[in-house]
């Protein structure tokens, strides 16, 4: 886990926990106030509040979508100019309950990328989406939710699967390759298509029939209606405009401009199907067209037992419905939500349930890439697209031989996509998706039955927080979260070490792709936490390249971030050595380091000019804490044999003061010794400054630490 949040104001708290009905939103408000957070458990919200944990959905039997997104929206609308927190959290599993249908499925909800459309939209935020394990106890979850506010960092897609924390990621393949996995149609099968007869589904489709004969029934929103004949003459919009303008003038009438366009629009759209479906005709396909609202369950139902009645069972769906509209999450409406969610997610259910699961031999799913990593103005869609995604999980666990894809397309060069939205994603370095190139990756997707379900096609739209300003973090350090701390003690006070915040400001600051070196680092002050049991937070504050960290109040470290240089390829070989004598460990005259930051295994040799050393990298921290950039035990390592040679050469204690840059190229791995080189700059009677590296044994530098200074201090400090 990362080990540091983003600051939380007092002005926005209390946390507001909204209750999950079986314990968890209790145990974690027990939790948070036991850190000196304010938190309440509500059952429903006044409105007003700026922090919330949503756990209303967390064991829910039926989808819960609408009623967290309201929940967002006010979040959304309390913090434009404020910050604040919002955590949503769902189960995964299924409910051992019957009667559920594919609403059984608890992570359909669509909370992960709605977290993810908040943190776009409100960068401020604290912004977390958790998927939690169903089989565990509500005592398990409430701490997992607990540290992932107080230790998560910027991750915001988190699942934990049987106490272990797990991101979600993309992971990239050859969507074109498919070994011995094809499944394909046969010819003259029936192929069910719901807005298949426009824009990019229909290219698909068209694609599709190119490929082999089918029975091609397509679902659309409109009647085919207009008297064509009567604007045959009319080939353009510019054309169509102008003979309506004319018509209305000759009548005696004045031109209406918002009937005329919505008439000349309606016109070009049916061009545009008919166009389609006979393109699918002269390919060697059956069209048929049913214009059908797919949120109506009874006129889906009764169009199913017509097509069935004509051509036979239907074998393939594709479901490439879809409506837009975008608008940030504070400003859409109850309506907008239920327009676009409904008609991707009650389309698809309609379908299903209209008797044709136990004849298809495949469906295909238009999803969208913003149901995994969200999108400004998108909440609706990304949470849509979502559910779509684990219902088609659902329905392929239940069902292994179907052909099950929720393709989550990037953005096409068609379709809902307009020149300015093109811009837009050109100015992101998004690329579009051609469409021939994207009705190819459908046609072998849709026979490709290698069990993949989800797959993203195109650019992935990363999400990016667009921070601007200083950025405030807070890490609390406790016995619970750091107990290898219990190991670097000073007269029985934890002190924090030096190595152990470059590890921490490493993971902040790749947590905004800011990868860098510490340079100029200064430790003006130590920091000792006395209430270890409970905590203590040291503050970060990253501004530009400046990096500070605070505890209780006072300054006590600070940096600056440098880009990030190459590994250098010579061996560090000391001009003059001879062996180390010691009649001591360390550990037992020079050292205070206790069981996990003794990592000296060896002292190899010494001189004036230097020293060299074998550390292990301990593994006694690999279990504590998974997400070491640094592994800051071997780091520390080098400190101490420069700290061990003072005391040699002086008899005097020291503590190491400033260094000017630590870089790491590798961490060393856990349990594999490390050969540590120090080169003495130059030394007085209360001062010494060095150069380390850290080898492994090929003789690769593992990590530079250079200009290290310790300062004499008094014995015994």
């Amino acid at each position: 886990m990362p080990g540091f949040q983003k600051a939380i104001p007092t002005e926005v708290l209390p946390i507001m926990i909204l209750d999950d009905g079986r314990g968890v939103a209790a145990e974690l408000a027990r939790l948070l106030q036991n850190h000196h957070l304010h938190a309440k458990v509500v059952k429903k919200l006044t409105g007003h509040e700026q922090s919330l944990v949503d756990l209303s959905a967390l064991f829910a039997k039926s989808d819960q979508a609408f009623s967290l997104f309201q929940h967002a929206r006010v979040i959304a609308r309390n913090c434009q100019d404020t910050s604040g927190i919002y955590m949503v959290a769902q189960g995964h599993g299924f409910i051992p309950e019957e009667g559920l249908g594919i609403n059984q499925y608890q992570g359909a909800t669509g909370a992960i990328p709605l977290a993810k459309t908040m943190a776009k939209e409100l960068p401020q935020l604290i912004c977390k989406g958790v998927n939690l394990d169903a089989t565990e106890d509500s005592k398990s979850f409430a701490k997992q939710l607990f540290e992932e506010l107080i230790y998560g960092g910027h991750d915001i897609d988190i699942a934990y699967r049987n106490g272990q924390r797990y991101l979600v990621d993309i992971t990239s393949f050859d969507v074109t390759s498919f070994n011995k996995s094809w499944q394909p149609l046969n010819d003259h099968d029936v192929v069910l298509v719901s807005g298949g007869a426009r824009g990019v589904t229909a290219s698909c489709i068209q694609a599709l029939a190119e490929t082999k004969p089918l029975k091609i029934a397509i679902l659309g929103r409109s009647p085919l209606n207009v008297d064509q004949d009567r604007w045959q003459p009319c080939r353009t919009q510019k054309d169509l405009m102008t003979a309506l303008f004319q018509e209305a003038k000759d009548a005696g009438e004045s031109p209406q401009v918002p009937a005329i366009k919505n008439l000349v629009d309606k016109v070009l759209r049916e061009r545009e199907v008919k166009a389609n479906l006979k393109a699918m005709e002269d390919a060697g396909s059956q069209v048929a067209y049913y214009p059908v609202d797919v949120t109506n369950q009874d006129d889906i139902k009764e169009i199913i037992n017509q097509i069935q009645s004509s051509w036979g069972p239907i074998k393939g769906l594709v479901h490439g419905a879809g409506v837009l509209a975008d608008k940030l999450i504070k400003d859409k409406s109850d309506d907008d939500f239920k327009w676009v969610y409904k008609t991707k997610v009650l389309g698809l259910e309609n379908l299903l349930a209209a008797g044709l699961e136990s004849s298809l031999t495949h469906l295909c799913v238009f999803s969208s890439v913003a149901g995994r990593v969200g999108n400004l103005g998108q909440a609706d869609y990304a949470m849509a697209n979502e559910r779509l995604n684990k219902i088609c999980q659902d329905l392929q666990g239940r069902r292994p031989n179907l052909v099950v894809k929720s393709l989550g397309w990037g953005p096409w060069d068609g379709g809902m996509v307009t020149d300015s939205l093109k811009k837009h994603f050109a100015a992101q370095g998004i690329s579009v998706i051609p469409l021939d190139e994207g009705a190819k990756i459908f046609v072998n997707q849709l026979q490709n039955g290698d069990g993949q379900v989800e797959i993203v096609v195109g650019s992935a739209m990363e999400l990016a927080r667009a921070e601007t300003g200083p950025l405030d973090y807070s890490i609390l350090v406790s016995e619970a979260q750091h107990p290898y701390l219990k190991s670097h003690q000073v007269k029985g006070r934890v002190v924090v070490p030096v190595v152990l915040l470059v590890e921490w400001i490493s993971r902040l600051t790749e947590s905004f792709a800011k990868q860098g070196e510490l340079h100029q680092i200064k430790v003006y002050k130590g920091i000792i936490i006395d209430d270890f049991e409970l905590g203590e937070w040291i503050q970060v504050r990253i501004e530009n390249d400046q990096i500070q960290a605070f505890h209780q109040g006072k300054l006590c470290f600070g940096a600056r971030l440098r880009q990030k240089t190459e590994r250098p390829h010579q061996r560090t070989v000391l001009s003059s050595s001879c062996p180390w004598h010691r009649d001591l460990s360390p550990y037992d005259d020079a050292l205070f380091h206790g069981h996990d930051f003794q990592v000296i295994r060896r002292l190899d040799h010494a001189s004036s000019e230097g020293c060299q050393g074998t550390l292990a990298a301990s593994a006694s921290l690999d279990g504590q804490d998974r997400a070491w950039n640094t592994n800051c035990a071997v780091l520390d390592g080098g400190l101490q044999l420069a700290v061990t040679w003072f005391k040699d050469k002086t008899s005097m204690d020291s503590l190491p003061t400033d260094i000017e840059a630590v870089q790491v190229f590798e961490s060393p791995k856990f349990g594999e010794d490390v050969t540590c080189y120090l080169t003495l700059r130059h030394q007085t009677k209360l001062k010494s400054q060095w150069d380390i590296d850290y080898e492994d044994d090929q003789g690769r530098t593992l990590a530079r630490i250079t200009g290290l200074s310790i300062h004499a201090v008094p014995t015994g400090y």
